[in-house]
């Protein structure tokens, strides 16, 4: 039998919590982000009140206080490890978003306060999703009408090579309109945000999970000890330099992209003929920003002619050349 002294200097068990629409079973210190309730450019109907998290063992729980009306709440979780830094050409519940310091992985998402029309779902690459395997998902809000929208996400399904040590999440809630738009809304509040264009990203919620650095989600510490709104620098994303090593090649040559950026971002290489077909597509994850990165293929054996090279940052086009192929 574990004396009690030691049971305190373990400290208390993991929390496990019902996920059903309700926070009543969260502490007062689960309840993580309290957002403003009058800072939404929609008014009253489409605002963010809170957030609230915790964890056992097996899950991450969070909930979100929310009030919605023919918009869209979502909230986006970055694992540390893997992600994106641009969710407008998603499969699922593409938005006009980007976000600088860490790159999302997970989303939660649903439409009107419809739990029908939403989900959880692990983020691929730019474009791909898929949903999040035995996860728990509950809502208790509808159209214009104040609810939870609550799920357990298997750690598993976060960490499918086990949690690393030192686990670090990342998240953010986000209110937005249809397909490809932006949004108006966000917790914790991001002062770039904007509305109608890009909404950019740089203000989230971190959360410590392995703090001891054990390989295993902490037990028994204040969620006060280990969350904090971290704002990462913004700089405007754009090529610093961006040269091909010749300007006439033929098959069997080394190309090489001579690039840098201004902050780290995801880099696809995409060359069209004459015809606008595209012949060549390479991505590059997570490419650092303010260093000189050279990339290099071999020129495949096309045919003679002109072709346009563009490279696109976070999914967006940059910038394009022009080279000639000569067999």
């Amino acid at each position: 039998m574990i004396p009690f002294l030691a049971l305190l200097l373990i400290g208390s068990p993991y929390h496990t919590v019902a996920v059903d629409g309700s926070v009543e079973e969260y502490t007062a210190d689960e309840w993580v982000l309290t957002d403003p309730p009058d800072d939404s450019y929609w008014g009253s109907n489409n605002e963010l009140y809170g957030l609230y998290l915790t964890w056992d063992r097996d899950y991450l729980y969070v909930a979100v206080d929310y009030v919605v009306q023919n918009n869209a709440v979502l909230l986006l979780i970055g694992n540390g490890i893997e992600g994106v830094r641009n969710i407008n050409n998603l499969d699922w519940y593409p938005r006009n978003f980007q976000f600088t310091g860490p790159r999302m992985s997970h989303i939660l998402a649903l439409w009107n306060g419809d739990l029908n029309t939403g989900g959880a779902r692990k983020i691929l690459d730019s474009q791909h999703t898929q949903p999040i395997g035995n996860a728990e998902l509950a809502n208790s809000g509808y159209s214009g009408q104040r609810g939870i929208f609550e799920a357990g996400i298997p750690w598993s399904e976060i960490y499918p090579d086990g949690v690393p040590a030192g686990a670090t999440l990342h998240l953010v809630g986000l209110i937005a309109g249809g397909d490809h738009a932006s949004g108006g809304e966000s917790m914790p509040d991001n002062a770039l945000l904007g509305f109608g264009g890009t909404g950019l990203i740089n203000t989230y919620l971190k959360v410590v999970v392995d703090q001891n650095q054990d390989g295993v989600p902490d037990s028994g510490r204040s969620l006060a000890e280990v969350t904090e709104v971290v704002t990462y620098e913004h700089r405007p994303l754009k090529f610093r330099q961006l040269l091909l090593n010749q300007k006439v090649f033929r098959p069997g040559d080394e190309v090489r992209l001579t690039l840098e950026i201004t902050e780290s971002a995801d880099v696809l290489v995409e060359i069209f003929n004459d015809q606008g077909q595209r012949v060549y597509a390479q991505r590059y994850p997570d490419v650092p920003g303010q260093e000189v990165q050279t990339l290099t293929w071999t020129q495949p054996d096309w045919n003679t002619g002109i072709y346009i090279l563009q490279v696109l940052l976070n999914g967006v086009v940059r910038d394009r050349r022009t080279f000639a192929v000569v067999r």
